[in-house]
């Protein structure tokens, strides 16, 4: 009776939802959610051994890459099915996608769709990336007697309140995964609040330290020559920064800028649409704006490079001195801190950084970055950090060493999956 009113609700949240936000952004996501064309599938799978592997969006794909290496090499007779939400997580998936890998839509948690999804793929072993709890989805693995195991799980205190809230409900879909690789400690003890027995639980920790280690060894040859220029230089970063928070770099730069010759500043906003904008900003304290695209020519004083490229903030970070956490003076929760921290910089971040809460305070307790609480406090930073290259340096192999003492939870995973599921 409850699934049929899931379902009931599940559909009048779409009929309600959609010309909100599906049509919004192209009708594909919508129809293939629905199980258009998912004929095509069953085709690509036919006669394999199918691993499923879900992750909602950008975030979780990103925190599967190292374990995608992984389980393609323990399991090298199967088709891996990856599936997203978002059209940005199916996009980065599509990117990092090899061999015969198929990278679908995740399909509506509806009973009916659902069926016919299981019947297509016929998957032997699923893994859910972080908290993808979905009751149909999980029901059809549990009725087909195919193992579930939720990795990199995270429980949230706004989902444990939720699974509190429908009790049995949840405690019977959870029931019916049989491992949780759970990121902290916390995210254990609020599953066994949930009623998920401790041998279901294993700390594995973050997959996404594995990450961010592994990808800082690749060095995209195109950008060596701007690498090459940025040496000469004592180089800020503000990396994914809002509104206001590049007004705020450019005001503290222009502070100091005069007192060190060789400091310059690197912006790269969250959204790209905003380059005319900061441009005029720009100029209005005397500054011009430089594109990526044009620093072949040098990297003057007065200018300000802006990174207006996809994809390459994070290889820039390793010529920075300092770094900027954009996303965390105003109340957008931050970004991702271990990525300027793989490389040993010094970080600097806002007390908005709610999105990365853990690995916010961590850092913090390891000496390994400054929270400032606004402009004055960033100013004063950043220039104790240029006076001081050796406090820089160290605050920079703190952080470096904090990821260190971290990696290793993707192998953790993939030998706890062979353990559940040998073929």
């Amino acid at each position: 009776m409850l699934y049929y009113l899931y379902d009931l609700l599940t559909i009048l949240a779409l009929v309600v939802l959609t010309p909100l936000r599906m049509f919004r952004r192209g009708g594909f996501p919508l129809l293939r959610r629905l199980g258009v064309g998912a004929g095509e599938y069953a085709k690509r799978c036919a006669g394999k051994k199918v691993i499923w592997l879900h992750a909602v969006s950008v975030g979780e794909v990103y925190s599967a890459t190292v374990l995608l290496d992984l389980l393609r090499k323990q399991y090298p007779g199967y088709h891996i099915v990856f599936s997203a939400i978002t059209p940005s997580g199916f996009s980065m998936a599509k990117g990092i996608a090899k061999g015969d890998m198929q990278v679908i839509y995740f399909p509506f948690d509806i009973g009916a769709i659902m069926r016919r999804y299981f019947a297509l793929l016929d998957p032997k072993l699923i893994v859910i990336i972080e908290s993808e709890i979905w009751p149909h989805f999980l029901r059809q693995a549990n009725t087909h007697a195919i193992p579930v195991v939720v990795v990199n799980a995270r429980i949230s205190k706004r989902a444990l309140s939720r699974y509190i809230v429908f009790g049995m409900f949840a405690r019977r879909i959870l029931g019916t995964i049989k491992l949780f690789c759970v990121q902290s400690q916390k995210d254990a003890t609020r599953l066994r609040l949930l009623g998920v027995p401790q041998e279901k639980i294993a700390l594995t920790g973050n997959m996404k330290f594995d990450v961010v280690y592994k990808r800082k060894d690749i060095q995209p040859p195109k950008l060596e020559p701007i690498f090459k220029i940025l040496e000469d230089f004592v180089v800020i970063i503000g990396g994914s920064t809002h509104e206001p928070e590049e007004e705020v770099l450019v005001r503290v730069y222009s502070n100091l800028y005069k007192k060190y010759p060789r400091l310059r500043l690197i912006i790269c906003p969250r959204h790209i649409n905003r380059i005319a904008k900061i441009e005029k900003m720009l100029a209005h304290y005397g500054f011009t704006l430089l594109r990526r695209s044009e620093i072949a020519g040098g990297f003057g004083q007065h200018e300000v490079l802006l990174l207006d490229t996809f994809g390459e903030l994070f290889y820039f970070y390793q010529c920075a001195s300092i770094v900027f956490i954009g996303g965390s003076l105003c109340k957008h929760g931050g970004q991702n801190p271990l990525e300027p921290a793989s490389y040993g910089k010094a970080i600097v971040f806002g007390r908005y950084m709610f999105n990365f809460f853990d690995i916010t305070h961590q850092l913090l307790s390891a000496d390994a970055a400054f929270m400032i609480s606004g402009e004055q406090e960033l100013l004063k930073t950043v220039a104790l950090l240029l006076e001081d290259e050796s406090l820089r340096d160290n605050v920079g192999q703190n952080a470096l060493g904090y990821v260190m003492d971290h990696i290793g939870a993707s192998v953790k995973n993939i030998h706890l999956l062979e353990q559940l599921y040998t073929p």
